[in-house]
């Protein structure tokens, strides 16, 4: 009974007719917007941790960059951040005469180990980062005005 049927066609396709990528529809929402996916982008937080996402994913590669560095990215904006939030708040507390040293002791403490560790995942980033070898540029020049190799 089957034989005499045609095929029928799949009515929807996880690939994209214009691009011929994966649609964001199949892909977490984590990986289609990674701030977003995490926090709103409505709060003064969430504007300053993407702002600060942007930058340093700018510093990497840009939107072209992997998922795993746009995470590592996302990591670094997210402690640096946080690190913001413990220095105003040491400087609120140091100017208010009615703040202990104690409070202080532990402000001063716990900003220093979120600046290390906001240190330590921005250079892992930096690590992770590829290295473009670096030719001469006049080399690169010419080679594009003239169609010559740039190892010539």
């Amino acid at each position: 009974m089957t034989e005499d049927r045609p095929p029928i066609a799949p009515t929807s396709s996880p690939t994209s007719p214009h691009d011929g990528g994966v649609l964001k529809r199949h892909r977490a929402a984590v990986t289609n917007d990674p701030v977003a996916a995490r926090m709103s982008t409505r709060t003064a937080r969430g504007r300053r941790v993407r702002d600060l996402f942007e930058g340093f994913l700018a510093r990497v590669g840009g939107t072209d960059a992997d998922i795993v560095t746009k995470a590592q990215c996302l990591k670094v904006a997210e402690l640096t951040y946080a690190t913001e939030g413990l220095r105003a708040r040491l400087e609120t507390a140091d100017n208010d005469p009615t703040t202990d040293a104690k409070t202080i002791v532990a402000l001063v403490n716990a900003m220093t180990r979120a600046e290390s560790t906001a240190r330590r995942a921005s250079a892992d980033l930096a690590k992770s980062v590829p290295v473009k070898p670096k030719g001469s540029m006049l080399a690169e020049l010419l080679a594009s005005k003239h169609g010559k190799p740039k190892n010539a």
